[in-house]
């Protein structure tokens, strides 16, 4: 027997959001008390380990949904990216090639500061990332 792609079919959905994210929660990264995963740098991680890094941040708390999914999209991770994005900015997919993602994210943060504004949403959520990145990059930078 063989079985027929439906061509009616609906774009999957996640699901209903979670009620923890529904709830606002303070836009202050609580600081990290959490196992992080093993061997995790911010200043050296690629594409592909951010996004799996996210859902432990998810989940321990330290961000809300809205936060997570800003997080967990990395556009190098799709599977076209070479043709769509990369084709624009002559840069290819690298989704393992570490980076230095707290550098990435405090631009990101300097952009929408600019064109949205300090108290816009989404600039206060780049900010809150930025937050909870450089705690986790200060004990790197500690002396002992």
């Amino acid at each position: 027997m063989r079985l027929e792609p439906k061509l009616d079919r609906q774009a999957p959905t996640i699901g209903p959001v979670p009620a923890a994210a529904k709830r606002k929660q303070p836009l202050v990264a609580p600081a990290p008390a959490v196992d992080l995963p093993q061997g995790f740098d911010i200043r050296n991680a690629s594409p592909r380990r951010l996004a799996e890094a996210s859902m432990d941040f998810y989940v321990a708390g330290l961000l809300d949904w809205e936060e997570y999914a800003m997080l967990a999209f990395q556009p190098e991770l799709h599977p076209d990216y070479d043709r769509t994005i990369g084709a624009l900015t002559g840069r290819r997919a690298a989704p393992d090639k570490g980076r230095d993602c707290l550098a990435e994210w405090e631009e990101r943060l300097a952009f929408e500061q600019k064109y949205r504004g300090e108290k816009d949403e989404t600039a206060m959520r780049t900010l809150h990332i930025v937050t909870l990145f450089q705690r986790l990059d200060a004990p790197s930078r500690m002396v002992a």
